[in-house]
């Protein structure tokens, strides 16, 4: 019953927009511990949120906390987040009307957003 209960809490909870967050909330554990948890109850593809803003933050000019910010304003879904990229480069503003990002951040982030949204794409997990 407290597995189930514990598994619930990763899926669904309020405490944080995605698995890895929550169960790093939830319990107070280090990231690695929390992702370790989340895997090991729900698999390594409830990692993916997580994945992409550790891609993310490593961008020169993102942090990690803005780097989960602007995951979490695209819903995790990096199809949403490489078409704002796409649209914020295509109106050659110097700060993205729909990312908020710099220009130079965002030609940066752009091929690693593009890997994300592939390998997705190739999991066929587009549209869920």
């Amino acid at each position: 019953r407290d597995s189930r209960m514990l598994c619930q809490e990763l899926v669904s909870g309020s405490s944080a927009p995605e698995p890895v967050s929550r169960a790093f909330a939830m319990a107070k554990l280090t990231r690695p511990a929390a992702r370790a948890l989340v895997e090991a109850f729900l698999g390594s593809g409830a990692l993916a949120w997580d994945d992409m803003v550790e891609g993310a933050s490593g961008v020169k000019g993102l942090t990690r906390t803005r780097a989960a910010s602007l995951v979490a304003s695209f819903r995790g879904d990096p199809a949403k987040l490489h078409k704002a990229l796409l649209s914020d480069i295509s109106s050659q503003e110097a700060q993205g009307s729909s990312t908020g990002l710099r220009l130079s951040v965002i030609q940066e982030l752009l091929p690693v957003v593009e890997g994300f949204a592939r390998k997705k794409k190739e999991n066929g997990e587009i549209g869920r």
